[in-house]
């Protein structure tokens, strides 16, 4: 397959690299360099190109002017674009994100994440998108609407960014209860009577949290008859991410059984991530104001915000082909969940974690409790809880190990905890 990447970068050595490491993977390919965004544009005018790697500090046109460019031209609208962009640049990889990016690196690059990435980007466009659906104009109007209509079935993403973009969101709007569990976590108080009055608004919720407290898990001898009694067991800080996990159960359904399944599964993973981070904070006394907990449990909402709309394109038959689902869920999730926390006004870290949770250089590098929620969303695969049995780029068993400073027995135990959890909970539904 002969392919034409267009990398647009300033700094003449760091583009020689991009063009050797990319060139060297496609032996076929014309990997042409650009040296800033206008010459990009420019050499965009004269050629169809198959993908755009482009640096974002660029001089004359930078890499989100280009971007926006090509995303309002009906002839570069469909290219994949790939945004080079320093790690502490969160806000700017947000407006990359609206505009219409589909994958990013940070620098310093590694060349095992870049081509994990070109191949995922090139193997979906020539999978489901045909090249002259992106490169040539059709002359006749049917034929046009025949090659529209085909173009959004097999690549549904530029409808998700529509409905993001526009706010239509509300089908995915968290719980009243879970919101004001929210609230009382960022207030950092520890005001046990708030926590009860709030969860009373919710009688299945709270029928849910007094079964949990007299769970094996806690092994108490007593039984629990009040809510207040359950989360004296439970412990205050347990007990509001019990909550939270336990009322937000509800977005995790669909009366679609192609859905079904998969957002059992997410919920599961869900759960088992923040079970996990939370016994990993506990076991290596890491403290912090943020919860590990809430992190593990919405690390994957991407997921969950594209499986909602990519539902409602299957059932309109927008979406013809079902393996595009997980695909478009796994390469787009990180980028439309931290968008979608960002509008709901989430902290910094937690928009952080949903972009680059699946990275291994961010997982060895970012604050220990946000390594922790990388770690355990990949030691839950151990215990089949999740989607994949394999990451991809991820941490060995010896890595993990030296990053937590946990043996694989104490990690084991933890593991067999998150299990016993799961259960636990799950058996509530």
């Amino acid at each position: 397959m002969s392919l034409n990447i267009l990398i647009a970068e300033d700094e003449e050595n760091v583009g020689v690299a991009l063009q050797v490491i990319i060139g060297g993977e496609y032996a076929d390919s014309h990997v042409v360099l650009a040296k800033d965004g206008h010459d990009a544009w420019e050499k965009l005018q004269q050629e169809h190109f198959d993908l755009i790697v482009a640096d974002w500090n660029m001089p004359i046109k930078t890499g989100d002017e280009l971007l926006i460019d090509v995303r309002n031209d009906p002839k570069t609208r469909r290219i994949p674009f790939i945004m080079i962009t320093a790690r502490s640049d969160k806000d700017s990889v947000i407006t990359a994100i609206q505009a219409g990016v589909t994958d990013y690196v940070r620098k310093p690059f590694e060349k095992k994440s870049l081509i994990e990435k070109t191949h995922k980007l090139l193997d979906s466009a020539y999978t489901h998108v045909a090249p002259t659906a992106i490169s040539r104009p059709v002359e006749n109007p049917s034929q046009a609407r025949a090659a529209a209509a085909q173009a959004t079935a097999a690549n549904p993403v530029e409808e998700i960014a529509r409905r993001l973009k526009a706010g239509e969101t509300g089908f995915l709007i968290l719980p009243d209860v879970a919101l004001k569990i929210q609230e009382i976590i960022r207030s950092g108080e520890s005001d046990m009577d708030v926590l009860v009055e709030a969860i009373k608004l919710d009688p299945s919720l709270t029928a849910r949290l007094i079964a949990v407290a007299n769970s094996t898990y806690y092994r108490a001898d007593k039984e629990c008859k009040t809510l207040k009694a359950a989360v004296l067991r439970i412990g205050f800080k347990e007990a509001c991410d019990c909550a939270l996990a336990l009322s937000t159960r509800d977005l995790f359904q669909s009366d679609s059984q192609l859905f079904a399944d998969m957002l059992h599964r997410m919920w599961e993973h869900s759960l088992a991530v923040g079970c996990c981070a939370g016994l990993l904070a506990n076991r290596l006394h890491v403290a912090s104001s943020e919860s590990y907990y809430t992190m593990g449990l919405l690390h994957d909402i991407g997921k969950l915000l594209l499986a909602n709309i990519l539902k409602d394109l299957y059932k309109s038959g927008k979406i013809i082909d079902p393996a595009a689902i997980s695909e478009v869920m796994d390469t787009y999730h990180h980028q439309f969940g931290a968008q979608l926390l960002k509008k709901w006004k989430y902290p910094e870290p937690f928009i952080e974690l949903v972009l680059h949770h699946h990275e291994k250089s961010y997982i060895q590098q970012c604050a220990k409790g946000l390594m922790l929620v990388g770690v355990s969303n990949i030691l839950v695969r151990k215990i089949g809880l999740s989607l994949h049995t394999d990451g991809g780029n991820e941490l060995s068993d010896d890595e993990i190990e030296a990053l937590i400073g946990m043996g694989q027995d104490q990690v084991g135990s933890v593991l067999d905890e998150v299990k016993n959890y799961v259960a636990e909970v799950k058996s509530l539904f």
